[in-house]
């Protein structure tokens, strides 16, 4: 089968550009022919790859150069098509899919992956007292635009979780028949576990010593991942003089309005000495902060699913995590997983207080999905369009 994927990231990112190229590696597996239509500046294609690329500029102002960004990719979608004489499934993985005229895309039937939504986003943004700007809104609405095409012009939608399904149902009203959830996935030797000598190596290369307890969060720096909560708890835990330091890795897509507050939020806290702003590592670098860590922490207002629960179970790690993430669904986290309201700043810091204070037990490591049985998934449901 010849499958077109669609998608702006590729290997770049903890979420879209990892979980795609995953994907698109596995799919190939199977014996399908890949195409990857992407806009990653910096990706070299590997020399052995038997996957196609075909590369388009982005356009980082989608309101004002909408245009530009809607020929790029129909030309690049357009030169694949005529390259490869066709394809039998267009597979949308971003939401500037929609942007298309799809009648270019002929009969092949359109699946589209909902990660998140705008909506969503914005709901939970709203519940806990954030507003966008009147710029911000009207990019919000565009935004929602192009969901609404890629939702309506698919034929079958995939998401990683329940939440998502009852999301895309309730807010953009999808037929529930239409949309099928495939959990996430994780690839072990993506995550190596290291032994105590190559674990000091990190906490010397990151300035910290074997003293202390350590507390990760693995993700953007952006509004609905609920950090303004994690620094206000963090600060109530280092008045009541216990010994740890946060790390926070990840970065944001722009080092805007949000990225500033949150640093000014830590030094109007004093915690300077105390946090530590990593900044944006490439996914296949994370490891290295899971090994040093002693709890990792999913501070979330919105989080549909939520890969970095996956990847901290395989660390055992105690994890505290809030009550919207979806990739809870597919465990049973039993008392070794503290889950707490979104955005209780109170709740979050009695939990991390009594695992600091040495009343706690590592996760036990689930048996979580492999990228081969997600995309044997995928492939029998691919099957359906063309048998």
């Amino acid at each position: 089968m010849k499958i077109c994927i669609f998608t702006p990231f590729y290997t770049s990112g903890y979420g879209t550009g990892y979980s795609v190229q995953k994907e698109a590696e596995y799919l190939h597996k199977l014996g399908h022919d890949i195409t990857v239509v992407h806009s990653e500046k910096n990706f070299k294609t590997p020399r052995n790859s038997n996957i196609s690329f075909f590369y388009f500029e982005y356009v980082n102002t989608p309101i004002l150069n909408i245009y530009l960004m809607k020929r790029n990719i129909e030309k690049a979608i357009i030169k694949a098509t005529e390259q490869k004489k066709g394809f039998d499934v267009f597979y949308g993985q971003a939401l500037e899919f929609g942007l298309i005229n799809f009648k270019i895309l002929e009969e092949a039937p359109h699946i589209y992956f909902a990660r998140s939504t705008i909506k969503g986003a914005r709901a939970s943004c709203l519940k806990h007292g954030i507003r966008d700007g009147a710029g911000r809104m009207l990019i919000s609405f565009f935004l929602i635009f192009l969901e609404k095409r890629c939702l309506k012009n698919s034929k079958i939608i995939f998401v990683k979780s329940r939440i998502m399904q009852r999301e895309l149902s309730q807010l953009y009203k999808v037929n529930i028949s239409k949309i099928k959830i495939l959990r996430g996935a994780i690839d072990k030797n993506d995550f190596p576990l290291l032994s105590a000598q190559k674990k000091s190596k990190i906490l010397k290369e990151v300035g910290l010593s074997m003293r202390g307890s350590i507390i990760l969060y693995v993700g953007r720096i952006s509004p609905v991942k609920g950090i303004e909560t994690l620094v206000k708890s963090f600060a109530e835990i280092t008045r009541a003089g216990l010994s740890c330091t946060l790390l926070l890795v990840g970065g944001s897509m722009k080092r805007g309005k949000y990225y500033e507050k949150i640093l000014r939020l830590i030094r109007n806290l004093n915690l300077e000495n105390r946090v530590k702003i990593i900044g944006f590592v490439p996914q296949l670098e994370v490891y290295k902060y899971y090994n040093i860590a002693d709890i990792v922490i999913i501070p979330s207002i919105y989080e549909p699913f939520g890969m970095v629960l996956y990847q901290a179970l395989r660390y055992k790690k105690c994890i505290i995590c809030t009550d919207v993430v979806g990739a809870l669904e597919s465990i049973n986290p039993g008392e070794n997983i503290k889950i707490l309201p979104a955005g209780s700043v109170h709740r979050m810091t009695e939990i991390m207080k009594d695992l600091l204070e040495g009343r706690r037990n590592a996760s036990r490591e689930y048996e979580l999905i492999s990228w081969e049985d997600m995309t044997k998934q995928e492939d029998r449901i691919f099957k359906t369009f063309v048998e």
